[in-house]
């Protein structure tokens, strides 16, 4: 594994980013960052709230693409994730945007649904990308420790 950092494959448009990581660690909070920074660069992100379980995930992550000037894409509580993230990926090419950040179900990575959720929601967008690769990043919170290490291993 490489120390040296690397820059975001955001071609072809629309790119996707999708944020993994457990409850807590950080990931919405830093699509927000994330879609700021990439709109001062010029880039025309949409973020989509993919984390439809919840409890004010979809709402919280709407009010970060607020405060970052994007648009933004949220399916209604309790929707299927992975057809969150595709209809947003189609919206994303209609509105001519060109990186999309997704927010996911966090939970605990010990749980098997989970996983098998995230599993689907990567295969649903490859099938929607026709076949351009995607980015995964996963947040970790620092001050875990060797557990954030258990979660990266799990994540894989």
């Amino acid at each position: 594994m490489s120390q040296k950092p690397r820059a975001l494959r955001l071609e072809p448009a629309p790119a996707c980013i999708l944020m993994y990581g457990v409850n807590g660690a950080g990931k919405t909070t830093t699509i927000g960052k994330l879609a700021f920074a990439l709109r001062i660069e010029g880039r025309k992100p949409l973020v989509v709230a993919a984390d439809t379980y919840r409890a004010a995930g979809v709402e919280q992550m709407v009010a970060w693409a607020e405060r970052a000037g994007v648009a933004s894409f949220a399916g209604s509580a309790g929707a299927d994730p992975a057809a969150v993230v595709f209809d947003g990926l189609q919206q994303a090419r209609r509105r001519g945007l060109d990186v999309v950040l997704v927010d996911t179900a966090g939970r605990l990575q010990s749980q098997r649904n989970l996983l098998q959720e995230l599993a689907k929601i990567g295969r649903v967008t490859a099938k929607a990308l026709e076949g351009a690769e995607y980015e995964s990043l996963l947040v970790l919170d620092a001050v875990l420790g060797l557990a954030s290490v258990q979660q990266a291993r799990s994540f894989q």
